[in-house]
């Protein structure tokens, strides 16, 4: 069952990307480096742009003792749009609440929807508490940086 929710939400992502394009926002730029830190209250390294295949480019900050944290922001998303992909997540997409206009999480990863743009936030490794508030509290720092 749970390929199968993960194979929906793999082509609902795709889809979407493919209606939309990618965005022009710089994933680099988005946050301060020292915003990632108070976030985390870590370290982490200079960010790395990376690539990503279906999606807009990510940016990665690592910490050799905790992870790297993902940054993708500005992709065009309607409501709509949004909300189906969180549908075919199911059961395994939480909803979070005062963060944008809308937003959930999917395992390590933070979806935000504000002013028709999308923000996602992940980690990775385990989503502890305190990592859930961090990515919770870059989400709330982000969302007003999407714009129309």
């Amino acid at each position: 069952m749970r390929s199968i929710t993960l194979t929906l939400a793999i082509g609902a992502a795709t889809l979407l990307v493919q209606a939309f394009g990618k965005s022009d926002t710089d994933p680099c730029t988005f946050f301060a480096k020292s915003e990632i830190e108070s976030a985390f209250g870590l370290p982490f390294g200079p960010p790395k742009l990376g690539s990503n295949k279906i999606a807009s480019p990510i940016c990665m900050f690592s910490n050799p003792n905790t992870g790297t944290i993902g940054i993708r922001a500005g992709e065009a998303k309607t409501r709509a749009q949004f909300d189906s992909l969180r549908t075919a997540i199911g059961e395994h997409a939480e909803p979070v609440s005062g963060v944008g206009q809308t937003a959930f999480f999917w395992g390590s990863r933070l979806y935000v929807l504000n002013n028709g743009r999308e923000l996602v936030v992940s980690m990775s490794g385990e989503l502890t508490p305190q990592w859930r508030a961090a990515l919770i509290k870059l989400g709330k720092l982000g969302a007003p940086r999407l714009r129309p």
